[in-house]
């Protein structure tokens, strides 16, 4: 047997072994246009088949993967990101099911995304690698602020400055939390997916933040290339 097989069938026992129950919530699909698909067997078919099983493979050590897989006209691109407080095996477990939930939501499509509360996974057969990707679906919670105006400004102020960390931080990965009236905290995290560039993510992220669920008192914005979430709860604790 070959070492590349060898090194697949270890792969996949891999994520049978750490596949336990799945109880992430999964958001929204987003499938490419109909013009874009391929038929069963199409090798483009074996090359987004390789491709899910990479991304599901490398995600878990750092929360992040990208790659590309086959050659020429059959050559596929994707990306997984799990956000930052959620566990190494909650992210395994979410892109291994995002891996397969795809494919369920947007059969024979060259190009899809996938929004899970604990990750998202995207793919396409055009290199999309530093781009930014301005797609995204806002959840805020029903809470309303009993002072929107005061709030918004603190909020905006909170999530800008974290803009700023994130993009040059290592990882693309902040938290932050500011003291608000009383005893009130408001907690706040954002990151960017790794292919962008230092000024492309704070540009991701400055894009969000004026209409980041204004006068509520939390909510997260997920994208194709950055995320933010913000709340008047210790949610980094919450997720250990």
């Amino acid at each position: 047997m070959s070492s590349k097989c060898t090194a697949s069938l270890y792969q996949l026992a891999f994520l049978l072994l750490l596949q336990t129950v799945f109880s992430a919530q999964l958001l929204r699909p987003s499938c490419s246009k109909p013009s874009l698909n391929f038929a069963a067997n199409d090798p483009y078919e074996t090359s987004l088949n390789e491709l899910m099983q990479y991304l599901s493979y490398h995600s878990a050590s750092t929360g992040f993967s990208l790659g590309s897989k086959g050659e020429n006209q059959y050559k596929t691109h994707g990306v997984a990101l799990c956000y930052s407080s959620v566990s190494s095996t909650d992210c395994l477990n979410c892109v291994v099911e995002a891996s397969k939930e795809i494919r369920r939501q947007c059969p024979y499509r060259k190009g899809a995304t996938i929004w899970y509360n604990d990750c998202f996974l995207k793919y396409l057969n055009l290199n999309f690698f530093g781009l930014i990707d301005y797609r995204a679906l806002s959840i805020c919670n029903p809470g309303n602020a009993t002072d929107p105006i005061s709030f918004n400004q603190h909020k905006t102020e909170l999530l800008s400055q974290l803009a700023n960390n994130v993009s040059t931080s290592l990882r693309m990965y902040r938290t932050a939390e500011f003291e608000l009236a009383g005893s009130v905290k408001l907690y706040a995290e954002a990151q960017c997916t790794r292919d962008l560039f230092s000024v492309d993510c704070k540009q991701c992220l400055d894009y969000f933040i004026p209409n980041a669920c204004n006068g509520r008192l939390g909510g997260r914005t997920f994208s194709g290339s950055c995320y933010l979430r913000f709340e008047t709860y210790d949610f980094f604790s919450a997720s250990n």
